[in-house]
């Protein structure tokens, strides 16, 4: 049995379900799923009958909860729905996805990278610094700037305020729209934090309306993080929310909504209610919010919602009816994440899924990570920047600005392909996944692979691609990108019975990674290096060149990830991440642009095939052209510097 009796969706288990028989993987196996679309008391029952059948029941917790119905009344039941697939848990997750897609989510429009002032002030939010941020959060090239907590009443901490939804004076002299006016003229939408369901008891309304909270007359009224929760079941407190929601989205400019709901229900008391029907308060407040948000998505369809119940609490596809985003934790360790996010990609889309880059020091745990890893981490769903951007040095805002190019140029595969949780390196360390969808130039791809540590010595296997046309040819298309750095260390592909592999040598030709002019070879310092070894590279020309270049590219293999990426092995023995991309088109040439550049091998005996790549250190194009019999690698002179291969990637594998 899974439930939950919190009040809300609850972060400790989800509504959801997947059943297998023992043997299904991410690629194979029959499994039968289903979700519940109920954002309060749920209940989720899985037994096996008498008859050995397993019978699945969900629906509302029936713990402390009852409804009577009068005559001629209704009572509709939350959504349950459900499915079964042959593919795996990969092919359950695509289906989950496409149906919230097609027939959950109220918007299909792209999710903006949005900038978040809260670790940068906290509570300490004013109209001049709010603003100074705002230009630095436009310099990365966020698209939506938000302001969270601490903008309204007296609140100064956490102790106060709650429930007082009127600017603070103090805070915003000028009022709201000053600041709102500097973020639209830096190009950005302006959002705002708001926790309506709560209340401080030091505030104006508790003050005012003390009978409004859950409560049991006689008895104390337990606060949780200084918080009372508002009785939604009654009429005064549903027009309450739902008027002064309305004036700050009617009166502002205002494009996105993070709403926040930080306290379970307790003391479950209804005051306006006989005591036979104490037991609705579970579903009337579940109701309530319900209708709530969406006569303000009816009022106002042009602004986006973010769902945020203390970080993850209240996500399920009755909430995500009305919310184009959901906040999955507060915890923003980019190493801890990936887990977070890839068991959120179980039951929910990824462009669901808003995804922070924070500190380098995780406030969590104290990890640090580099700020590309940390980036890439976030791009796997709806990026996000939360960091105090007042401590980046200029040039980590030119290296964010870069990133979040990146991100915006890959973010149609992202939010709206199919995701393919590629677990086979696994028990190596590496957490992979991809995404594959339909980009301007036909089908593309994007790789994300994550090496966390790797013993001395340990071999470099494969990691193979899934979701791609084995049938199509591709083009590689490698770029140097700035700041990338080996770790100085060699990779395993640099040991290959001396071969012109990476970092070998083949009869004294410059292949990739090997000496050439001086230049480093790949897992030693490259930062720039890449660059000045393609310009300074000789033009080869004639059969003899081409052969050469032939028999290298036949034993090409893709170095380990930390050895291509921007930071290495960091002080928390995480290296950094590895993020490629590929693209469909009609050439069929696998083209490496900087011949230093790791790059993927033409192996046909590999499975999978992608689209468009990019690397930390590195980014990658691979463009499949149309199918061909003849499996073995051609060459063509290229120019200096780089090297044109054309092979039919019937699979494709990296090395990591």
């Amino acid at each position: 049995m899974l439930e939950s009796r919190r009040g809300f969706t609850d972060s400790h288990a989800n509504p959801w379900f997947a059943i297998d028989e023992g043997t299904a993987t991410e690629e194979g196996g029959q499994v039968w799923f289903g979700a519940l679309g109920w954002s309060g008391n749920w209940k989720l029952v899985l037994e096996k009958t008498a008859f050995g059948r397993l019978r699945v029941t969900g629906g509302i917790n029936d713990f402390d909860s009852e409804w009577t119905l009068g005559p001629g009344e209704r009572f509709q039941t939350p959504s349950f729905v459900g499915g079964c697939v042959a593919e795996g848990f990969g092919a359950m997750s695509r289906a989950l996805h496409r149906y919230q897609h097609e027939h959950v989510s109220p918007s299909r429009a792209p999710r903006k990278v949005l900038y978040n002032s809260w670790e940068a002030t906290y509570f300490d939010v004013n109209a001049k610094d709010q603003m100074a941020l705002a230009e630095r959060a436009a310099k990365v090239g966020a698209e939506l700037f938000v302001v969270d907590d601490g903008w309204f009443g007296q609140r100064h901490h956490d102790r106060a305020g709650l429930g007082d939804w009127t600017v603070n004076p103090d805070k915003f002299p000028n009022g709201l729209d000053e600041l709102i006016g500097r973020v639209r003229g830096l190009g950005m939408a302006f959002g705002i934090w708001v926790e309506p369901e709560a209340v401080n008891p030091d505030s104006e309304l508790y003050r005012s309306h003390p009978d409004w909270v859950y409560h049991f007359p006689m008895r104390p009224r337990t606060e949780l993080r200084n918080q009372l929760v508002l009785d939604l079941s009654k009429p005064a407190v549903k027009s309450y929310i739902l008027d002064f929601m309305s004036r700050l989205l009617g009166e502002h400019d205002i494009s996105f909504v993070k709403w926040d709901m930080n306290r379970t229900i307790t003391e479950p008391g209804m005051q306006e209610h006989p005591l036979n029907r104490q037991k609705e308060l579970w579903i009337r407040h579940v109701r309530s919010l319900y209708e709530i948000w969406a006569e303000l998505r009816r009022r106002f369809p042009r602004v986006a919602f973010e769902t945020c119940a203390g970080g993850g609490s209240r996500i399920d596809l009755g909430m995500l009816r009305y919310a184009d985003q959901a906040w999955p934790s507060d915890n923003t360790d980019a190493f801890d994440r990936l887990g977070i996010q890839e068991g959120f990609s179980y039951a929910y889309a990824p462009k669901l899924m808003t995804c922070w880059v924070t500190e380098a020091a995780s406030g969590m745990n104290k990890r640090v990570t580099s700020l590309r890893y940390r980036f890439h981490s976030a791009m796997t769903g709806t990026l996000g920047i939360g960091a105090n951007l007042n401590e980046w040095s200029e040039e980590q805002l030119a290296e964010a600005a870069a990133l979040v190019a990146q991100y915006k140029a890959i973010r149609p595969l992202v939010q709206e392909g199919r995701q393919y949780r590629l677990s086979a390196l696994k028990h190596k360390g590496v957490d992979a996944v991809q995404y594959v969808g339909e980009g301007e130039d036909g089908e593309e791809s994007v790789l994300f692979a994550f090496l966390h540590a790797q013993r001395l010595g340990d071999g470099l296997p494969r990691l193979c691609l899934q979701g791609l046309d084995p049938d199509q040819w591709y083009e590689v298309l490698g770029e140097q990108t700035a700041g990338a750095k080996g770790d100085g260390q060699e990779s395993e592909s640099a040991k290959d019975d001396g071969a012109g592999s990476e970092g070998g040598k083949d009869d004294g030709a410059g292949t990739e990674g090997g000496k050439d002019d001086g230049a480093g070879s790949e897992g030693g310092k490259d930062d720039g290096a890449g660059e000045r070894r393609r310009e300074g590279r000789p033009q080869r020309a004639g059969a003899d060149a081409n052969r050469r270049r032939a028999a290298a590219a036949r034993r090409l293999r893709q170095p380990d990830v930390s050895h291509s990426s921007a930071a290495g092995v960091n002080a928390s023995g995480i290296r950094s991440a590895s993020i490629g991309a590929v693209r469909r088109t009609g050439d069929q040439e696998v083209t490496p642009s900087n011949a230093s550049l790791p790059w993927p091998p033409c192996r046909p005996e590999f499975a999978g095939t992608p689209s468009r790549y990019h690397q930390a250190g590195s980014s990658w194009q691979v463009r499949p052209g149309r199918p061909r019999t003849d499996t073995r690698p051609k060459t063509r002179p290229g120019r200096s510097g780089t090297r044109r291969i054309a092979c039919p990637m019937q699979g494709f594998g990296l090395g990591v």
